[in-house]
């Protein structure tokens, strides 16, 4: 302890006595030399700051303001950036150019519509100031040598510190823990093993996410159910104000837990607004549009993707057919998201078709059947796995665009004739999509009744 406080000591001595030596070499009273002294009064801070996080995006930084003296916490404030909250700690967040003027943007609208919402929303951290600002060669070359920065221009947010961990990093954590009092050994088992050894501080995998996510089910691990409420909330309203996330994944919500641990959530957060975007009109029926990604054709992430994963480990007790039910529902997602991802090709070929179509409502009772013939008619089997994703990859873009309804799509299933033998399996596919589609549409039913 004494060498803690004697080390907070020694940072504060140094930063205190750097910017006391700038404040004299530049004694001016210009605006313009009160900007210099306050960037260099934030690069010297972030020297002095404590690395938590680095992603594709940024730097993370936690700062202890007390190691900041009053003289400077003034001159801050008297800039208009806010300091003192119940927290005292902020986050620095370093951005490549471009990055963090349209982040701090988004985040800070967002924090204003959710505000204090407590247990029953998902929080969002609030942004204190912005800053774009040249770093000086010497802490560009240790930012550079340290953390991998390749440009003296940056941006930066600060914004309050939010404490506990992301909800990816605890469900890895849950999971580890039971593979070592696990002493059953198998392929499955190895797999995951070596995925949870490889888990990176990064957005993850669909294949990892449902590798995690079914170990975690198998082993009867359930959270908090609230965690995935106060997230639809937040989002829905956002939504309704005209905000899209667009990286609501596992890694970008945090959690507080209790002493109860994942079944004892304190606190939610929605964190990281770097791909947020506006969009106007209603939400539901546009997603294929607020989805797009402008350049590369693969759409960012539905924001309710996050809330299907979770349903898995929220929900109660299931009958075997409700546990049926639900998977097929989370395995059509999920094939759907890979599918968009991998084969931008046939996205883009389905994309096409809907603008052709001048987004129209589709006749699903004779559309259906036709799609299920040109995808499944006459394919082998090597190639059937693949039609099938894209089969219902058009259904769900059916229904998430509002072309038809969950109800018109399954009547449509319902009568597809199935004469030929020679396709084994196809019948259980088709009650598995149904049944699935059936799922989805009764939870977003039972949600839409709870709000």
């Amino acid at each position: 302890m004494i060498a803690m406080e004697n080390e907070k000591g020694r940072g504060q001595n140094e930063l205190q006595e750097a910017i006391s030596k700038r404040a004299e070499a530049s004694p001016e009273t210009t605006q313009e030399g009160k900007e210099k002294l306050i960037d260099f009064i934030i690069e010297q801070t972030i020297l002095q700051a404590e690395m938590i996080d680095q992603g594709v995006n940024g730097i993370i930084f936690r700062l202890d303001i007390e190691v900041l003296d009053a003289t400077v916490r003034a001159q801050f404030e008297e800039e208009g950036f806010e300091l003192n909250n119940e927290n005292a700690i902020k986050m620095l967040k370093v951005y490549k150019k471009g990055q963090g003027r349209a982040e701090f943007d988004m985040q800070q609208r967002a924090q204003e519509i959710i505000g204090d919402q407590a247990k029953n929303y998902a929080m969002i951290p609030k942004p204190n100031f912005y800053r774009d600002l040249e770093l000086s060669d010497h802490a560009f070359e240790q930012m550079r040598d340290t953390y991998g920065l390749k440009e003296k221009r940056v941006e930066i947010i600060m914004m309050e510190f939010v404490p506990g961990k992301d909800l990816g990093t605890a469900l890895v954590e849950k999971a580890k823990e039971l593979r070592r009092a696990d002493d059953q050994i198998s392929a499955e088992g190895m797999r995951l093993d070596d995925a949870l050894a490889h888990f990176q501080h990064a957005a993850m995998s669909d294949e990892f996410a449902e590798q995690l996510f079914a170990y975690l089910d198998s082993q009867n691990i359930r959270i908090d159910p609230t965690v995935a409420q106060r997230i639809k909330k937040t989002l829905d309203v956002l939504h309704k104000n005209g905000i899209a996330h667009r990286d609501a994944h596992e890694r970008n919500i945090m959690i507080s837990e209790g002493e109860g641990g994942l079944q004892d959530i304190n606190n939610v957060w929605v964190i990281d607004f770097g791909n947020a975007s506006e969009f106007s009109g209603v939400y539901e029926g546009n997603q294929r549009d607020i989805f797009a990604h402008p350049t590369d054709g693969i759409p960012y992430p539905f924001d309710g993707y996050i809330l299907d994963k979770l349903a898995r480990l929220s929900g109660p007790n299931e009958t075997k057919q409700e546990q049926q039910e639900r998977e097929e529902a989370e395995r059509i997602n999920q094939r759907s998201s890979r599918f968009r991802r991998s084969r931008t090709d046939l996205t883009k070929q389905r994309e096409a078709w809907i603008e052709r179509n001048n987004g129209n409502k589709i006749d699903a009772g004779s559309l259906v059947p036709k799609f299920y013939k040109h995808f499944l008619g006459s394919v082998d089997a090597v190639s059937r796995a693949s039609r099938w994703d894209q089969f219902s990859d058009y259904l769900l873009v059916f229904i998430e665009d509002g072309l038809a309804t969950s109800d018109e799509i399954i009547e449509s299933l319902s009568i597809i004739t199935l004469e030929d033998s020679t396709q084994p399996n196809v019948r259980k596919r088709i009650n598995d999509i149904k049944a699935g589609l059936s799922y989805k549409q009764n939870t977003e039913s039972q949600d839409d009744e709870t709000r």
